[in-house]
């Protein structure tokens, strides 16, 4: 197992489809920033474009300017490039759980709160990767989209967590919150009145869906693409076509998307509007995640990693 000279934080999960590792990617990164480091972002890269990013990794260049951005599926490799070519001095490895290959100072594993462990079964039966059980291996557990939970549902999930993980495990609780409203070139851009239409190529359709609603966005038609879709010109068509049959003033899609969509020049129907999501741990998960950070970086001090 190959030991990283650099601090190095995994986020990953058990499941298909999405959980939220892209905004608490980004969220870490800005941690370790204020902390001094510079840290690097590694990712298999599936479905990357031309531009050698997927749609994940051009959003977290976007997010973090500050950072190296690496597509890799080869995670030694990166760590080594990130420190030669980068100068970075801290890592966070997206969906890496299921990589061994790396050891890593920080393990964390998200649960989608909106969906928990689906029928319990694995692929192809059920939505998991690996069996619960599996969480054993992890630091910490962080419930996510927990805004859209009722706290007795939080409860239950985090017992049934510590009792499949088999130990003592600490469960935190992010949710995710409008940070604003923008165009699709990122620009500020006002809220938008009367009803409207959202789609997205996502894994998580009805939790983006419910996102827009909980923020008082009138979406009255929707949809739903296929994870990491390839945008281009005739399906844009297709979707400014469909937002005209349903008679919405507007629509609106994620960040995730937006970073592809503003590579395509088109005269939209109507408006295309970008939910922007920031984190929010509550308390507790912001002092654990604080202190974990603190601890590895103590550990792999600045002078040590270069």
């Amino acid at each position: 197992m190959f030991n990283s000279p650099i601090p190095t934080i995994s986020v990953g999960n058990i499941s298909v489809g999405g959980s939220g590792k892209t905004p608490l990617t980004i969220w870490l990164s800005g941690m370790l920033r204020t902390k001094g480091r510079r840290p690097a972002i590694i990712a298999r890269g599936y479905r990357a474009g031309p531009s050698g990013l997927n749609d994940e990794l051009q959003l977290a260049m976007r997010k973090c300017p500050y950072a190296a951005v690496i597509a890799n599926p080869d995670r030694i490799n990166a760590i080594r490039d990130a420190v030669t070519f980068h100068g970075a001095d801290a890592a966070i490895l997206d969906d890496a759980f299921q990589h061994r290959k790396v050891r890593r100072d920080l393990d964390i594993v998200l649960v989608d709160a909106t969906r928990g462990f689906g029928n319990g079964h694995m692929l192809p039966a059920g939505p998991l990767r690996e069996p619960i059980e599996s969480l054993g291996r992890a630091d910490v557990v962080l419930l996510t989209r927990t805004e859209q939970m009722q706290p007795v549902r939080l409860d239950a999930l985090a017992r049934q967590i510590a009792e499949r993980a088999g130990r003592d495990l600490p469960v935190g609780r992010i949710g995710f919150q409008l940070s604003g409203i923008a165009d699709l070139q990122f620009a500020p851009a006002d809220f938008p009145e009367g009803p409207g239409g959202a789609f997205a190529g996502i894994g998580n359709f009805d939790s983006f869906v419910n996102a827009c609603q909980h923020n008082g966005l009138d979406v009255v038609a929707q949809m739903p693409l296929s994870d990491h879709v390839g945008y281009d010109e005739a399906l844009c068509e297709r979707i400014g076509r469909w937002a005209k049959a349903s008679g919405v003033g507007w629509l609106v899609t994620t960040e995730k998307d937006a970073v592809k969509l503003s590579q395509i020049s088109l005269a939209w129907p109507v408006p295309v509007l970008v939910l922007a999501i920031r984190v929010v741990p509550d308390e507790e998960t912001r002092a654990l995640l604080e202190e974990k950070v603190d601890s590895l970086l103590a550990r792999k001090p600045v002078e040590q990693t270069r």
